[in-house]
């Protein structure tokens, strides 16, 4: 009886030592988050990749709602040994992120989903001049393709660009012909549908913003075409054209490498949280004839180098003859001029 008293005991032992390197096990192999924070309308998490996933959904919702929805692919990204996911168009408020590998097959391990703390988002400046008289609602609200509580505006066209896909990137869109028949374009590569949706916006048939996101570094020779003297040409009709664009970097590493970009007789037009490295002349040069312009979050680098005063390139931001411009919160590294402004132009400079 004793003897068997003790088999039952060092059984239930067995068993409780099982069940703990078990859960143990289960706990190790669960996704190990690095770091998560709220930034200004946006949220971001980094995690450790674990063994045997081969990819990861990533979740938003605000704190404490377990109400999840799913970010984009092109928002979860694989540096090697961490992954990383944004989210972006978030209203001011408090939000969760959770993190859930997938098997081989493509099936999520969600026992092995990790969950964020609960992150603080907060809403960008909107009280510059860039935002003074415009629509509160509607396609032009505010300024670029968000809203004015931060989310994306309705119907909004959302495409991601990163150094593969700068060329190849296709859209195809609407266009009224001068004679009135409208028709289907399809426009490919990022300065191509810049272009397009100029065209086509002007023309009526297309009624929705435009929001480019970029990933990564994006190079000069990665671009389907250069249609300015710095790069990429931002432009409307002549001689002021709505244009609600917003052309923004995803997450910390997002550049423009060896060029920068134009902007001319355009309205309502955002470009943000983007890094300029060695722009061949000016970063971005907000060319004449714009107006309620807003340039901000961005990390301006010098330039190429030219001769004299441009050895480090011209003016990390330019702005001539344009009215109702905000330039604000941006960071300069070792540019040889910071922010050149034309005396003669109307605007706000916040920097």
């Amino acid at each position: 009886m004793i003897y068997s008293d003790f088999k039952i005991a060092l059984r239930n032992l067995f068993v409780t030592l099982t069940l703990t390197v078990v859960c143990n096990m289960q706990a190790s192999a669960a996704v190990s988050l690095k770091a998560s924070e709220g930034w200004l309308e946006t949220a971001w998490v980094e995690w450790t990749n674990m063994s045997g996933a081969q990819a990861y959904n990533v979740y938003v919702s605000p704190a404490g709602q377990n109400s999840w929805t799913k970010l984009d692919k092109e928002l979860v990204r694989n540096y090697g040994s961490y992954g990383r996911a944004d989210a972006v168009g978030l209203k001011a408020g408090n939000y969760q992120l959770k993190v859930v590998p997938l098997s081989s097959k493509g099936s999520e391990m969600s026992g092995d989903a990790s969950t964020t703390g609960s992150l603080e988002v907060r809403a960008h400046n909107r009280q510059g001049y860039a935002h003074y008289g415009r629509p509160t609602s509607g396609w032009t609200e505010g300024v670029g393709a968000y809203k004015n509580d931060g989310t994306l505006k309705d119907n909004a066209i959302v495409l991601y660009i990163t150094s593969q896909t700068a060329k190849s990137v296709t859209v195809t869109w609407q266009k009224t012909s001068t004679s009135g028949k409208v028709s289907d374009i399809t426009y490919t590569g990022i300065q191509d549908i810049l272009d397009g949706y100029r065209k086509c916006t002007y023309s009526g048939a297309l009624s929705q913003p435009l929001c480019i996101r970029v990933i990564g570094t994006v190079k000069f020779s990665d671009l389907d075409d250069s249609m300015s003297s710095q790069g990429l040409m931002v432009k409307a009709e002549a001689p002021v054209t709505e244009l609600p664009l917003t052309i923004e970097g995803i997450g910390n590493d997002a550049t423009f490498y060896n060029f920068g970009m134009q902007v001319s007789n355009c309205v309502g037009t955002e470009i943000r949280n983007l890094g300029i490295m060695l722009c061949i002349d000016d970063g971005i040069e907000i060319s004449r004839e714009n107006s309620h312009i807003w340039v901000h979050n961005m990390d301006m680098f010098y330039g190429a180098g030219g001769s004299g005063d441009k050895v480090k390139g011209d003016g990390a931001v330019d702005t001539k003859a344009s009215t109702y411009c905000t330039i604000a919160g941006n960071h300069y590294f070792d540019c040889g001029k910071c922010c050149l402004i034309d005396a003669k132009a109307a605007l706000e400079s916040n920097t």
